[in-house]
């Protein structure tokens, strides 16, 4: 598996995201979990030109532990009642950024396949 790889699923999975992001009215919450997506994918890029394959997955997992811990911790806080505005804008990204954290992980291990 070479960068060139990675790169072009990067760039198929952002493209997926933004026409989601286009078709879905603007208040809603895959907006704000595409933008999750957004952060994690642009970061991942700009390591792929300087780590290999094992660091790559080493970040992934640590920024999937982080995006949990924050799910997690807001779960306990709330359960299941109303979030405050702020609490869910973070709640949704970090829930974006857990989803494709795992998603580019099964990619750099070659489970998963974003075709054309």
């Amino acid at each position: 598996m070479n960068r060139e790889f990675l790169e072009n699923q990067c760039k198929r999975l952002t493209e997926i995201h933004r026409k989601e992001s286009e078709e879905l009215d603007l208040n809603n919450w895959y907006i704000v979990h595409n933008k999750g997506h957004e952060i994690i994918i642009n970061h991942f890029v700009v390591l792929l030109k300087s780590k290999n394959r094992k660091y790559l997955l080493k970040w992934l997992k640590k920024e999937r532990i982080k995006a949990n811990k924050i799910l997690d911790d807001f779960d306990k806080k709330y359960g299941y009642t109303e979030m405050e505005k702020d609490d869910q804008y973070i709640y949704k990204i970090n829930d974006g950024k857990f989803c494709i954290a795992n998603m580019l992980g099964k990619i750099v291990r070659k489970e998963k396949y974003i075709s054309k």
